[in-house]
């Protein structure tokens, strides 16, 4: 009976160590959890500061090419092309002065692109 009891009374202490030790375990694996949470939160935020960075690029980008192809159309407009050959005294074409240069090609036995 002697020698259960001693068991019994050493197995106390055994248990209490163990749980200790769960217990650093519990705290540390709280802490790693913790700082992992923390972390993902900064890098959720400063995803969003670089994806509101990027949109705005995206509508600034957007909007030049906007301004582009509103500046070509105008330069290339009909009107606009009158006038500037008018001022330099151009005058349309006459029906012999017009080359079609892929005839030309295929009448010398080239092949046209």
């Amino acid at each position: 009976m002697r020698y259960l009891t001693q068991e019994r009374n050493g197995g106390g202490s055994n248990l209490a160590s163990r749980s200790v030790v769960r217990g650093i375990a519990l705290g540390g694996i709280t802490l790693v959890l913790a700082v992992m949470h923390v972390w993902l939160n900064i890098e959720r935020v400063d995803l969003a500061y670089r994806y509101r960075a990027i949109e705005e690029e995206i509508q600034n980008k957007a909007a030049l090419v906007n301004k582009l192809q509103l500046e070509r159309e105008n330069l290339i407009s009909p009107y606009r092309l009158k006038e500037m050959s008018n001022s330099l005294g151009l005058q349309p074409a006459q029906p012999g002065q017009i080359r079609n240069l892929a005839l030309m090609a295929g009448e010398l036995g080239a092949t046209a692109p």
